[in-house]
C-alpha cells in the first residue's frame, strides 16, 4: 500500500506523509467561524499524481473546509463537525 500523500499549497508538488504530528503550519479549528466565509458553489479541478484530473463540484460546508484545506493543513478533530 502507498504511503498518504498531500500538496504543498504554495509548490503544488505532493510529498509523502512521514510524520506523526501536525505541521508546524496546521490551523487549529475550533468553529466554524475560524473558516472561510465562502459557501457559494463552486468546481475546482483534482489531478491526482497518477490518472485522469477530476472536477470537483462543492458548496456550503464542503466548500468551506475545502477553502481551508487550500490555505494548508487543518486541524479540527471533533471540535468542530465538518462531516455534514
Amino acid at each position: 500500500m502507498a504511503s498518504p500523500q498531500i500538496m504543498h499549497p504554495e509548490t503544488s508538488k505532493y510529498a509523502p506523509i512521514t510524520q506523526d504530528r501536525p505541521p508546524h503550519d496546521t490551523q487549529v479549528l475550533q468553529r466554524w467561524a475560524d473558516m472561510p466565509n465562502a459557501t457559494a458553489r463552486r468546481t475546482y479541478e483534482a489531478t491526482p499524481p497518477e490518472g485522469p484530473a477530476h472536477k470537483v463540484t462543492v458548496e456550503k460546508g464542503k466548500r468551506r473546509v475545502l477553502s481551508a484545506l487550500m490555505q494548508g493543513p487543518i486541524y479540527c478533530a471533533s471540535r468542530v463537525r465538518i462531516s455534514h
